[in-house]
């Protein structure tokens, strides 16, 4: 089991990470959520053992490894671009990590035998990896990482340089490859899509400190705060400020809403309205409000309509019906569907 305690790390003077800790567990797949200089991979490397923290510790299964080299650790580690030797074949980029192990052959054929047979490639090993698609390049990086078998494997981005498609169909290999091998690992990522499809439980990072840990349920369904639910894009934020003496009642720039769940223990609130629970023109009273149509984007399934309240507020909601530019629609929302939020960033 991976334990990180307190880490903290200073970039160009100012700090980059403050007193980060977190679990990995044994067979986990975790990854690790944050926006671009957030220090996600900053932390991914210090795990490793290619930087050094100012402070905290790293530990692996109670021992500490802070400053134990970074092949000493016996952990994988596989990059965006890969990092494939171009000037060796398939078979020789994966036994790389092996020759350096002192592997003797016939095992490091079988290792070989066997790491192609899990991304099914067997026929590639002889093929030079400059002949390869971005998607086969992915898969060979994957197993190469795979084959010294690591106490740990962490993934920087891995599929950043590849098409929505075939992000979203190795994605699924991803997933199936790493359970199967039961090995823990870590996987570092801007895009909330990846994370939410690959992961057991994600770590978010924010402003150098760990905001939220949960499964991609409980980030969906009970975000920290107003930030992470913008960053996830989980629906519209809205400004609201509570009525004395009313703790559900919020007022709006274009109306009064009742929420279900209770308000936030201090500062500014902002309510999350999420675009699938808008109810249109239907019968309710209670958190309606007028809006007029200003766009429509066919996602599909539904269309998304950008809608404009009286008061300017820019509102999406999601419709099974297209409306034209102009119509005027009165949405509702329950109370249930409704969560207020603590607005740290305006604080």
């Amino acid at each position: 089991m991976l334990q990180v305690e307190g880490i903290r790390k200073d970039y160009e003077g100012r700090p980059l990470l403050r007193g980060v800790s977190f679990e990995v567990q044994p067979a986990e797949l975790v990854a690790l959520l944050g926006a671009s200089g957030s220090g996600k991979s900053t932390m991914l490397r210090i795990i490793a053992g290619l930087e050094e923290p100012e402070g905290g510790r790293v530990l692996w299964d109670g021992q500490d490894i802070t400053d134990l080299p970074a092949h000493k650790r016996g952990f994988g580690l596989m990059f965006q671009d890969y990092a494939l030797f171009p000037h060796r074949n398939v078979y020789e980029n994966i036994a790389f990590g092996l020759r350096m192990q002192g592997l003797p052959q016939d095992q490091m054929d079988q290792r070989v035998a066997s790491a192609l047979e899990m991304i099914q490639m067997g026929p590639f090993a002889q093929r030079a990896v400059t002949e390869l698609s971005g998607g086969e390049q992915q898969r060979v990086a994957l197993a190469r990482a795979l084959a010294p078998r690591p106490r740990l494997l962490m993934l920087d981005e891995p599929l950043g340089a590849l098409d929505h498609k075939l992000r979203v169909d190795l994605i699924q290999e991803l997933r199936r490859i790493l359970h199967e091998q039961e090995v823990p690992a870590i996987y570092v990522t801007h895009d909330r899509d990846e994370a939410f499809a690959l992961a057991d439980r994600l770590l978010v990072l924010h402003d150098g400190q760990l905001l939220q840990s949960g499964s991609p349920s409980q980030l969906y369904q009970t975000p920290a705060n107003a930030w992470l639910a913008g960053f996830l894009g989980l629906g519209n934020l809205v400004p609201a400020g509570p009525i004395p003496g009313e703790s559900r009642r919020y007022r709006t720039s274009f109306g009064v809403l009742e929420a279900a769940g209770p308000p936030p223990e201090n500062g500014p609130i902002m309510l999350l309205l999420r675009p699938q629970d808008a109810q249109i023109n239907a019968a309710e009273e209670l958190n309606s409000f007028t809006a007029r149509v200003d766009d429509a984007i066919f996602s599909g399934e539904s269309y998304r309509l950008e809608l404009l309240t009286s008061s300017g507020e820019r509102l999406q909601i999601d419709s099974p019906n297209v409306y034209p530019a102009g119509a005027e629609l009165r949405i509702s929302y329950s109370p249930q569907a409704l969560l207020p939020l603590q607005d740290t960033e305006n604080e």
